[in-house]
């Protein structure tokens, strides 16, 4: 079955994928404030990056799961090494949320968007933070 064709499917997953969003937000600006719960944390968000990244894949939004996959291997680094996002790692993270919060809000048009300049800079930015 196609889904990307099922107008219900699309907005249910939009909605989902914007709620996510929402939670790994709050939760990226919360790491440093509560380093105690860094671990829980961390988990939290990368379960929401994989839920949208699986979501994506399913769907065939290939946009959103190239963005949200780059997000994902950001956050295992932080889980395998326990790195605290400085600011301008959260400022990365942010904007690849706030790119992907746009992808969602006209999902039919996502993969025709341009996102190399945002997987770039997660991509850059997983690299510098795997040398760490």
């Amino acid at each position: 079955m196609n889904f990307y064709d099922d107008a219900d499917v699309l907005a249910a997953y939009a909605v989902e994928t914007q709620e996510r969003l929402s939670s790994i937000e709050v939760t990226i600006l919360r790491l440093k404030e509560r380093p105690g719960a860094y671990d829980q944390q961390i988990r939290a968000i990368f379960r929401d990056a994989h839920s949208i990244k699986s979501g994506a894949n399913l769907l065939k939004l290939n946009n959103i799961g190239k963005l949200a996959h780059n997000l994902e291997d950001i956050l295992h680094i932080f889980r395998k090494k326990r790195i605290f996002p400085d600011d301008n790692t959260i400022s990365t993270l942010l904007e690849a949320i706030d790119k992907i919060r746009e992808l969602t809000d006209n999902i039919r048009r996502s993969d025709t968007r341009n996102v190399t300049l945002q997987v770039a800079k997660l991509q850059d930015l997983c690299r510098c933070l795997d040398r760490q």
